[in-house]
Formats: C-alpha cells, structure tokens, sequence
C-alpha cells in the first residue's frame, strides 16, 4: 500500500525481554500515538503483555490482530521496531509477512514505511527478523546462565516461593534513587500449617491423602487457594527450599515447531544447587524421615492397571462416575473361601467416601457379566441401536465430504477476488465487503465440519456384523482363558461396563464400542 493510502493503523505494543521499566512502554505507546495523530490517522492499540514468547501461537494480542488485518480492518500495523512484531524464527516471520503481503498491510515505523508486497523491502523485513530471532536466543541465554549462577548462590531463581513463604520487595534509598531489594520471608500463620503437615506425617504417620482431607475439614486453603489434595501435600513435604536449598535446572523445555512444550526431567547432577539466606524451617533429618516414610508407602503398581482382573480399566461405579477397584484374595469370613472383591474408593475432598457398595467376583458375578453380554446378539433393541448408528455414520461422512468441499470453493472464491483486487477490477472497499461475506459463510462451514467431526469420534465404529464377530469369539475363549486374556477379550468390544448395586442387586450396563 502506498504511504498516501494509509488511513486505519494499528499501533502494536509488546514490552521486551530487555526492557527492564514500565515506563519504557508508556514512552513507546505516548510516541506511537502522536506519530498517528501527526499523521492523521485513526488507530486503535494492541498491547501484549510482557515478554510472552516467540510463537504467534503463544500470543493471542498479535494473533488476533493478524486475524483481523486478513479481514482487512487496517491499512498498516505500527511498531516503535520491527523486531516488536516477532522474533521466532523464518518461518515464523514468513508466516507474518504471508498475511500482510495478502491484506496489502504495511508496517510502519517512526522511521519509515515498509511494504511486504515489494521483494526487496521484504527482503529487509526477514533480515532484520533473522537478526532478531538470534538477539532473542542470546537474551534467553544470558537469563539462564543468570539464574544457573544465581542458584549456586543461593539465590531463589524459579518467581513465587513454596508455601508458607512469600515474596517481599523492600525499596532502599540510594545516592542512584530508589533500589528494589527482594527478600524471602515467612508467613507466620501458614508456617503453623506447616509444622502441623510436618507433625502428622512423621509423628502421627499420617498419609498425604488423610492429612488433604484433615486440612480441607477445617476450611484451611491449599496453596492455591483451592482444596489440598494428595499431591499438593506431597510437593510440600518433599520440597527442599524449606531446608534453604537453591536448585535451578530441574527440568528442560523442548518446544516442537507448533508451539507445544514437552517437559524433560534431568538427572541431579545436572542441576544448579546453591545454599539460600531465607529461613530454613525444615532440618536435614526431618525431610531425610520424610524421604523413608514416602519410600516405606510408595504403592506396588496395580494389579488392575497390568489387566489382572477380566475388568481391569473399564468397569465404573455408576454413583460417583470413577472406576471400580479390586481387592486380591480376600477371605469370606461366613464361608471361610477367599475371593477377589471389587469396590470404589473414591473420596470427595472432604474425605467422604462414595456409598457404592462392593461385591465379591465370585462365579455369580461372572455369570452375570457373561450373561448380560451374550444377550447382545439377541437383544434387538441393541441391534436396531447399531444400525442407526451406522446409518448415521455413514450420512456424516457424506456430510464431512460435502463440507469440506464448500471450504475448498470458498478458499477458491478469496483467491480470486484477491487476484481481482491486485489486478484492479475491485476497490479496497468493495474488496472488504465480498471479504468479509466469504469469511461469515468460511466461519459456519468450519464450526459445521468440527461438530459432524466431534459427533463421528463419540460414535460407535463397531458395525453389528464386527460386534458379533467379537461376541462370539469372546463366548468361545473366555471359559478357558486367564484373567490378562480375559480382560483383552472384554476390551476388543467393550467401551465401558457400569457398575450399580442397590442392596443384593446387582447391575452390569454394557456401553459397547
């Protein structure tokens, strides 16, 4: 777009990793403003909150405005420097320039104009782009190499402390002005919470789980302010920046091309230790008793989740929705016979227990769940079920097909109004209006191919003649096979089995797959 043209501007504000004052961003949005106001142009802000990564994916303030510069709201983005825009990497940038090269959008600074349509001002755009993405990884690691050393220090490098601590900033008068001095502290009444978590599981040999139902009893809030749970109990005692320890280096990021993190854990030796000056309010033998007592009651993997029991993974209590678990050879004090039992042991955070009452997977129990099964070749509202479902996959994927066909023709209709708006034969204005009549049809077509998408996948896939095949051959196998082998049939078919009893009754409902 020629200078002249420029009307609507958006001025793009993002606070970098080396702007060390909130002024910094005042000054910018104050310079910004009367550079369209000398200008005469109307804009409108958008300011990202500080230092909030490289991906345009992990920034919804510039994501939106590309969003709404393809709409073709704006005629030029403005930035105090280029490299506020992006520092990723080139194909992070060519992504940027694609969308204003296709919007006929310029990027506007203080000092100039450039144009992303013209190949050599494109040129000088990914170039500064490539130069800042390299700033950018010097600055991540300067900040690391800050924090390895600042942990052998003994200084606290990972932001909000572990409870009972917290952050506080003490401002100092200097001959060079007002200095920030941060300091870690302890909050007296949550210390005393502490202590007590303490005491109850080394004195009282309480477990993580009893001591989450004790404090949630008594209106005490985690340190989220959320009820505690078994793991927040857990994190707390085993932390170490109670004893003063500084570590740095735990974990690594590795973030793959779309934005998504995978989280590594590293070896100890590979950490960064140190000995902080905040008050140590756990000794060495205290969290080495901590340590045995969590290693004493670490559980043996269970036999349910190695598909033990037939019903391993898939059988749900129906009162609380969380599934069933199973007890290995119990003793029947009427009988004196020992017996496996199911029951459910799921607690509310309270600690109250859910009132489904178990049973003993005894020869009764499979019949039931073998009778109840072999009935679905027979059971004709099943098979009328099935065939529904069928039908109505099969009319979803002719519906899938129709509608990503529409958004192949819609895609199509944009190229060629862009093509017509490049060639003349439209107006800008005129431009934003077809535009913006394509997009409104594009944006009902994509939410009608994401809800057809969600209803085939929570559909059945089984066909009546598959379920059958499975039924059959788990009827033959299953009077001969182990429980692992059992468990295997069971699954082949069978989504879930829902586990209700009501006084001596008990029921067995079948969602197949």
């Amino acid at each position: 777009m020629k200078d002249n043209e420029i009307k609507n501007v958006a001025i793009y504000l993002r606070k970098s990793r080396d702007d060390g004052d909130e002024d910094i961003l005042r000054k910018h949005r104050m310079a910004l403003t009367d550079f369209a106001h000398k200008n005469r142009w109307k804009y409108e802000l958008f300011e990202e909150d500080a230092i909030s990564g490289e991906f345009l994916n992990k920034r919804p303030i510039v994501s939106q405005l590309l969003d709404r510069i393809e709409n073709l709201e704006f005629d030029a983005i403005l930035v105090k420097a280029l490299d506020r825009l992006s520092r990723g990497d080139e194909a992070e940038y060519g992504e940027l320039l694609r969308v204003l090269r296709n919007s006929d959008c310029s990027i506007v600074t203080p000092e100039r104009v450039y144009n992303p349509s013209d190949l050599n001002e494109s040129m000088v755009i990914s170039i500064n782009g490539i130069f800042a993405h390299r700033e950018l990884n010097a600055i991540v690691n300067r900040l690391q190499e800050g924090k390895k050393y600042g942990a052998k220090e003994g200084k606290m490098t990972n932001g909000k402390p572990p409870y009972p601590y917290y952050y506080h900033k003490e401002i100092i008068d200097s001959d060079k002005g007002q200095k920030i001095i941060p300091t870690v502290r302890v909050d007296p009444e949550k210390h005393k919470i502490y202590e007590k978590i303490k005491e109850l599981y080394i004195a009282q040999n309480m477990g993580t789980e009893r001591i989450a139902f004790f404090l949630n009893q008594r209106g005490i809030s985690s340190p989220n302010g959320k009820n505690w749970t078994t793991a927040t109990v857990s994190r707390l005692l085993l932390h170490e920046f109670h004893m003063g320890v500084a570590i740095y280096g735990k974990t690594q990021w590795k973030e793959n091309r779309a934005g998504k993190i995978r989280v590594v854990k590293l070896p100890r030796e590979k950490w960064h230790i140190g000995r902080g000056d905040w008050p140590i309010i756990k000794t060495e033998s205290e969290h080495n008793e901590i340590l045995r007592i969590t290693q004493q009651n670490l559980r043996v993997p269970s036999r349910a989740k190695q598909g033990a029991f037939p019903t391993s993974g898939i059988m749900f209590c129906q009162k609380c929705g969380y599934s069933m678990r199973y007890s290995l050879g119990k003793l029947e004090a009427k009988s004196g016979k020992v017996y496996n039992y199911t029951k459910c042991s799921h607690k509310n955070p309270m600690g109250k227990k859910c009132e489904q009452r178990g049973v003993k997977m005894d020869e009764n129990f499979y019949n039931t769940l073998y009778n109840t099964i072999s009935k679905c070749n027979t059971n004709k509202r099943k098979v009328l079920e099935i065939a529904q479902k069928s039908e109505r996959l099969r009319r979803i994927e002719i519906e899938i097909e129709e509608v990503q066909r529409k958004i192949e023709d819609i895609d199509k209709q944009l190229k060629r109004i862009k093509a017509a708006y490049a060639a003349g034969v439209y107006t800008l204005e005129e431009l934003k209006i077809e535009k913006k009549d394509i997009e409104v049809k594009k944006k009902s077509l994509l939410s009608a191919y994401q809800n057809l998408s969600e209803e085939r996948e929570g559909m059945s896939m089984l066909s009546e003649k598959e379920l059958s095949k499975r039924v059959e051959n788990f009827k033959e196998k299953w009077a001969n096979a182990s429980s692992e082998e059992k468990n295997a049939l069971l699954k082949s078919f069978i989504k879930k089995i829902v586990y209700n009893r009501e006084g001596n009754k008990i029921t067995l409902s079948i969602e197949y797959q």
